[in-house]
């Protein structure tokens, strides 16, 4: 069991990276060939794609595998019709606020073409997750994951040879993107009758009623971490138009790739935490202060990078058309750390049992941080926007640790909070006295990483192996 379970999280993290990596040389294409408004167009239609795909989506994959999991296969058949009966409704009904949005926004018609493709996408992504449910359940994931690794290099090859071949519109280019789904589509109802016999659409109302009370924390749970983490984008797409919303896209997308070590520390730790949470506190508390300092480090690294090295490479790879990106993406630095935070606390909580608390937190976040977008965004542009995620992030990480049934895990992540300020602490009076002083940027880059690997090891965030310390 546990190496099925090893193979299934190497395919399915393998098939993450590589997919994210095409997908970021597609960003780059995009970015030269179409500069800031193409990449604000692209970035603004895949946000709303995602939120669209979380309101199909409704919850049912993480739901389905649960209870797929428990339920006697010969059961599956109904049960999944039930939940594909669901998705329909909830499909029926974004599909008409989607065409009202569009019909009322006056928008474009190659920007309409541009989103409807990406929300089509999204649509047959949201079924397949739901049909591929049975198979997970039963921890046979490596088709799903290579069919939905197929399917997205499907679509982002097609997309690059007929920019760079074809001299194809971003419409044009990204009319693959549906193709291709509606090929993942076919194999997924196949992997369905595989796992679950022959699934016919038909639906018992009382049955259904249960379903949609089990599936409401997983629905919110879904709706809100996609609104908040691209509400944002959306918000600076109406208000400043789209050559700063691919200004802000490019300048996020390198936070978005960067943290991805942080994410899958977090999918690794988690199974210890959950089974340590329940069968041991003071081993649980123990791994929780390793992790919050772990996660801090390298969010510090991360941080470090933003701030020196991606403001080097930027102009270089995206085109001088996003030396704007720069002044964002040192200001995203702080946002980084603030985030390595929430990966950790979250985690924390998810093993605590406190998935709903989550919940209430990230929408109140959520809320947050579309009051402020709506006042900054307007008078500072896209470096409200990063404000307003600063602002709302520190919140809604005081608010993860202090909620914290276990008092003795919340007091020890504060305290290693405050044992933190000395490196980071040092490392910011490091960068403002540099700057005071007129370094070269390479020069307070250098000094102030060995600021902080130096303290950072002093007040033990960082342990050296024994032969190096020796």
């Amino acid at each position: 069991m546990k190496k099925k379970v090893l193979a299934n999280a190497t395919w399915l993290t393998g098939a993450r990276l590589l997919g994210d990596a095409l997908s970021f040389v597609l960003f780059v294409i995009i970015s030269r060939e179409y500069g800031p408004e193409g990449v604000g167009q692209y970035s603004y239609a895949f946000a709303l794609g995602g939120i669209l795909f979380a309101f199909v989506n409704f919850g049912v994959e993480d739901y389905a595998v649960r209870e797929c999991s428990i339920v006697a296969k010969e059961q599956r058949a109904q049960f999944m019709s039930r939940l594909i009966f669901l998705q329909w409704i909830n499909l029926i009904i974004v599909s008409i606020c989607l065409f009202l949005y569009l019909f009322n926004s006056g928008i474009s018609e190659p920007e309409i073409k541009i989103i409807s493709f990406l929300a089509i996408y999204h649509f047959i992504l949201a079924f397949v997750r739901t049909l591929f449910s049975p198979s997970f359940a039963e921890q046979n994931m490596l088709g799903p994951a290579i069919s939905e690794l197929g399917s997205r290099i499907f679509a982002i090859i097609s997309a690059i040879v007929a920019i760079k071949y074809f001299d194809s519109n971003l419409q044009t280019a990204l009319f693959y993107y549906p193709v291709s789904g509606l090929l993942l589509l076919l194999f997924a109802i196949q992997n369905l009758h595989t796992y679950s016999g022959k699934v016919t659409i038909r639906f018992d109302l009382k049955d259904l009623k249960k379903d949609v009370v089990k599936l409401w924390p997983f629905a919110a749970s879904v709706a809100v971490l996609y609104l908040y983490s691209r509400v944002d984008l959306i918000m600076i797409k109406n208000i400043l138009g789209d050559t700063q919303a691919g200004i802000y896209a490019s300048a996020v997308k390198f936070l978005e790739v960067s943290i991805v070590p942080l994410l899958f520390l977090g999918v690794a730790i988690y199974p210890m935490l959950s089974s340590s949470f329940r069968d041991d506190k003071r081993t649980f508390t123990d791994l929780a202060e390793k992790f919050f300092k772990s996660s801090l480090v390298i969010g510090s690294l991360i941080a470090w990078g933003l701030m020196f090295v991606v403001p080097v490479v930027i102009s270089g790879l995206f085109g001088e058309k996003f030396a704007d990106s720069i002044v964002v993406v040192k200001f995203l630095a702080v946002l980084a750390l603030l985030m390595a935070v929430d990966v950790c606390a979250m985690r924390i909580m998810l093993a605590m049992g406190l998935q709903v608390l989550r919940v209430k937190v990230l929408f109140f976040g959520t809320l947050l941080n579309i009051i402020i977008n709506l006042v900054l965004i307007p008078i500072l542009g896209v470096i409200g926007a990063v404000v307003a995620s600063i602002v709302t992030q520190l919140l809604i990480n005081i608010l993860y640790i202090f909620f914290m049934v276990d008092r003795t895990v919340s007091l020890t992540l504060f305290k290693v909070f405050l044992l933190f300020t000395i490196p980071i602490g040092s490392s910011s009076i490091t960068i403002w006295i540099s700057s005071v002083l007129g370094y070269q940027e390479w020069i307070t880059a250098t000094i102030t990483l060995a600021v902080f690997l130096s303290l950072a090891a002093m007040t033990r965030f960082i342990v050296w192996p024994k032969k190096i310390a020796g």
